[in-house]
């Protein structure tokens, strides 16, 4: 025991084999807090239906048509003449809405 004691001291620590290294963790947020790939704007409801919703959006934005899913968010009784923010994702060239939630009007 003394033999095996001297001879680790005489060679110093050993380094431990190491586990490889996890990937770097990839970050899905952008400095706003939003989910990157996901954008939000608001306006007027045009039209609406189970599947899709066209907003107005202010200053002459023009308007956008969003597809309505299933797993759709939906804050609020959403009519057509509401003002909604809608968080949203594109898939292809088509808006896909995560979230829409009707907004206030400030009286």
């Amino acid at each position: 025991m003394g033999v095996s004691l001297a001879l680790a001291l005489m060679i110093g620590p050993v380094p431990m084999l190491a586990a490889p290294a996890p990937p770097p963790q990839v970050n899905d947020t952008s400095g706003s807090g939003q989910a990157l790939g996901t954008h939000a704007t608001r306006g007027i409801v045009l039209t609406i239906d189970a599947s899709a919703m066209v907003i107005a959006r202010t200053k002459n934005r023009g308007s956008m048509t969003f597809g309505l899913t299933s797993s759709t968010h939906r804050e609020g009784v959403i009519v057509v003449g509401s003002t909604v923010s809608v968080r949203y994702r594109e898939d292809g060239k088509k808006h896909v809405a995560t979230a829409v939630a009707l907004q206030q009007s400030k009286d």
